[in-house]
């Protein structure tokens, strides 16, 4: 799998005002033995519960963004909405079915003694599937509208903002990937105009990379030693000693060997639902 295309094809589901997403390579994971054993605890995946297997087995992506609606999931693979949606809600739930054009969303509620929510599920073409996750009915199955809306053209998408494309094309593509495009990261940086990091695997080790772009070479030079101290929070780092940096004009990057473990928990926080 191409990771920048598959990333691309996932964001064109993602609404512009989701301003961050993350990325999970669950091919890879899954075929990594180092990886797979922990694949449980990534935040998505546990959210979802019983359909998680049915996610395993025919998922090779999933791309999760938070934003005004609630949660939203776009899924590259062999996925059946109404059997996801089955699974997901609460024994004794009913599956609510209504159309949007082409499209059926799929809404179930899923109950728990803690929290009640509702899940929409829709396909959008033949390889890629969405769900919503919100605490109303409205909400969720409006956020999946808005979704296929998305996918379809009729409004701009994350995969149109220009910061996404220049963060790809600098980012080691890993296992796990979160772009910012708006730099939320850093809020307290400024003129920072677009931050991602990715997971990748380097033998048994996990490395955090970390690309962060500002409007001119001195905002980047300015922002260096708050990038280095704030990268524990950024990207899992523990310890400041293991982090490699560099500023190359108006980017700055910064490089860190974390161990497997370090690279599992940021990739668990990055995607919880």
């Amino acid at each position: 799998m191409a990771v920048e295309g598959a990333i691309l094809d996932l964001l064109a589901a993602v609404p512009l005002e989701y301003g961050n997403a993350a990325f999970l390579d669950l091919r890879q994971i899954l075929g990594s033995d180092a990886l797979s054993a922990s694949v449980d605890r990534l935040g998505v995946l546990a959210a979802l519960g019983p359909a998680a297997d049915q996610l395993k087995d025919g998922v090779d992506a999933i791309l999760m963004a938070r934003g005004p609606g609630g949660v939203l999931g776009v899924l590259k693979g062999d996925v059946d909405p109404r059997r996801v949606a089955e699974a997901i809600g609460s024994p004794g739930s009913r599956i609510e079915s209504e159309g949007h054009g082409e499209f059926e969303v799929i809404s179930a509620h899923m109950e728990t003694p803690f929290f009640s929510l509702v899940v929409a599920v829709s396909r959008v073409d033949e390889a890629t599937a969405l769900f919503a996750v919100g605490p109303s009915l409205e909400g969720s199955s409006g956020l999946a509208k808005a979704s296929l809306d998305t996918a379809a053209g009729a409004a701009p998408g994350l995969s149109g903002d220009p910061a996404i494309g220049k963060l790809l094309l600098d980012l080691p593509a890993g296992f796990a990937l979160t772009l910012d495009p708006r730099c939320g990261l850093l809020p307290e940086v400024e003129g920072c105009i677009g931050a991602g990091v990715s997971a990748t695997l380097q033998g048994e080790q996990g490395v955090v990379h970390g690309v962060f772009m500002f409007r001119e070479p001195a905002a980047a030079l300015a922002a260096l030693p708050v990038i280095v101290e704030s990268a524990g929070r950024i990207g899992g780092i523990s310890s400041l000693s293991e982090v490699r940096s560099d500023v190359d004009g108006s980017v700055v990057r910064i490089e860190a060997v974390v161990g497997l473990e370090g690279a599992l928990e940021w990739a668990i926080g990055q995607t919880g639902a």
